[in-house]
């Protein structure tokens, strides 16, 4: 997890998830319609972002897409959530447009690696 500015080293996981808008379990809402394990979310360190069902793999797309609930996160953090959010929509049989912002977070082409 990358450090965020002005927390000091030490400092606990706790403070740092919900300072970046986290959550250490999965919150109530999201575990009441099944999404219970870390690999229910695009960001499983911070349980954000739900892609249990086709309805949240779209939200996440939709929600992630936005520089403002992606900017927080470092590049790398940044790739491997939208590839997770682009999985799970595939999985559940949604179409991706070649230019869709998701896809270039992921560093796809047209559903192709870059």
């Amino acid at each position: 997890m990358a450090r965020l500015k002005g927390m000091q080293p030490g400092t606990p996981a706790s403070k740092k998830v919900t300072k970046l808008g986290g959550h250490l379990t999965p919150p109530k809402e999201y575990r009441k319609g099944g999404a219970t394990k870390r690999g229910d979310y695009a960001d499983p360190s911070r349980f954000k972002y739900p892609v249990d069902t086709a309805k949240h793999a779209r939200a996440a797309m939709s929600y992630f897409s936005k520089p403002k609930n992606h900017g927080m996160y470092s590049g790398s953090e940044r790739k491997s959530i939208a590839r997770r959010i682009a999985r799970a929509a595939r999985k559940f049989g949604i179409t991706i447009s070649p230019d869709s912002a998701i896809l270039k977070l992921a560093g796809e082409n047209g559903g192709k690696k870059a």
